[in-house]
């Protein structure tokens, strides 16, 4: 399991919308303005006027998808799902402390279903615990 130092050794910032501006915008290097790394952005412009822009641009969506790219404070961005080793269980139980303390994962926490409900569902009596969960609602 991954403790909360360990999340913390991640960056902040996006891996998603990083490799989406490196793939769309990628020779002219707006993925490295996004993660703060101003200087390596305006170099990275320079390089695309000498068409080397592009496979730096491809090169930095490989780092991306695979976890390897650094924001400016040195912090690699999260991998990407794609290139993640192991069965999404694996992966899920290994993330489970970060998930839970995630807005979604608290989300699910307080919506989460009683084990009388989950029997009336398993019985396929979907009415009776939608009633359970409105009554279970209306008591807090």
């Amino acid at each position: 399991m991954i403790s909360e130092k360990e999340n913390n050794d991640f960056s902040d910032k996006g891996s998603f919308l990083c490799a989406f501006l490196a793939l769309i915008l990628g020779p002219l290097g707006v993925h490295k303005f996004y993660v703060g790394r101003i200087k390596s952005g305006f170099l990275h412009i320079l390089a695309s006027f000498f068409i080397i822009g592009i496979p730096l641009a491809m090169f930095d969506l490989y780092q991306i998808f695979k976890g390897n790219f650094i924001d400016v404070n040195g912090k690699k961005l999260r991998p990407m799902p794609i290139l993640v080793k192991g069965t999404y269980q694996e992966r899920v139980e290994a993330n489970k402390e970060w998930i839970d303390n995630s807005a979604f994962g608290k989300w699910i926490k307080r919506n989460e279903l009683s084990s009388r409900e989950k029997e009336l569902l398993k019985k396929g009596d979907v009415k009776g615990a939608f009633e359970e969960v409105q009554k279970r609602k209306d008591e807090s």
